[in-house]
């Protein structure tokens, strides 16, 4: 019994020591099936998920990472914590933003806080993520703009400022 509560005091000292990106969410009504179907969902994006040992992750921070002191108090009741696949110690940004939108989805699914990028951060760095483009859409818009013809983008230029002359003329 004690060889398995060290093996987890070592694995949760490996996370917090390896990754910049690590998250918890709390979860209500979770049945195997769907615990199964969220572990796939995130491995698809780089994402890993485990359940949260509350006990084992306190004497972790307490013991070997007394920085992270302020996560005892969002790490409360059955929850998971998420952190990119053991090969990756970064999150990409597309990865976050999945995240981000799949816990968005998941309405039984409460994001508690974490880390990202060695900060603390709540639930208003998932809300900033999706409000962002993404990336492919950006690069879409641009390249549309690059490939439409100069005329058309000088008229564009030239209609702005006639705007603004005959706005700035009617206020005389």
């Amino acid at each position: 019994m004690q060889s398995k509560k060290i093996n987890r005091l070592n694995f949760f000292s490996r996370i917090l020591e390896k990754k910049n990106s690590i998250y918890f969410i709390s979860v209500n009504n979770l049945t195997i099936e769907d615990k199964i179907s969220l572990q796939i969902e995130l491995n698809k994006i780089g994402l890993e998920l485990t359940v949260l040992k509350n006990g084992l992750f306190r004497k972790t921070i307490s013991t070997k990472f007394p920085q992270y002191v302020n996560l005892e108090s969002i790490i409360q009741g059955f929850c998971f914590i998420v952190y990119p696949k053991l090969d990756s110690n970064n999150l990409e940004f597309n990865s976050l933003r999945e995240f981000a939108v799949l816990l968005e989805k998941k309405k039984s699914l409460l994001f508690l806080g974490g880390i990202h990028e060695n900060k603390l951060v709540n639930k208003t760095l998932l809300e900033d993520v999706i409000s962002i483009k993404n990336p492919l859409d950006v690069y879409k818009d641009l390249i549309s703009v690059i490939s439409s013809p100069q005329y058309s983008v000088n008229n564009s230029l030239k209609r702005i400022s006639n705007n603004l002359v005959t706005i700035l003329n009617t206020q005389k």
